[in-house]
């Protein structure tokens, strides 16, 4: 059985104003960095009012997905969080 699986999450946040907007996407990667995950991509997709964040990651099995739920789901202004495991 393989040690790890691959995951999709996706996070939707609601767009800051572009005077915070650095700031604010600095602390947001640095919050995804600390998720013991090893991400292979990541997009960002902005619209007039929300960004979406998509990254597809490598897991280790013995890291319980609701933990990594609760730790985005502290990010400020998150709007919706879906972690899906790929079965393959």
């Amino acid at each position: 059985m393989r040690q790890y699986r691959y995951c999709d999450i996706k996070i939707e946040f609601k767009k800051n104003k572009e005077s915070e907007k650095i700031e604010w996407e600095r602390k947001i990667i640095e919050k995804i960095n600390r998720i013991p995950m090893n991400t292979l991509t990541k997009d960002i997709i902005e619209d007039k009012k929300n960004i979406t964040i998509k990254i597809i990651s490598k897991i280790n099995r013995d890291i319980d997905l609701t933990r990594i739920h609760e730790t985005l789901r502290k990010i400020d202004k998150t709007l919706k969080i879906s972690i899906a495991e790929n079965i393959k």
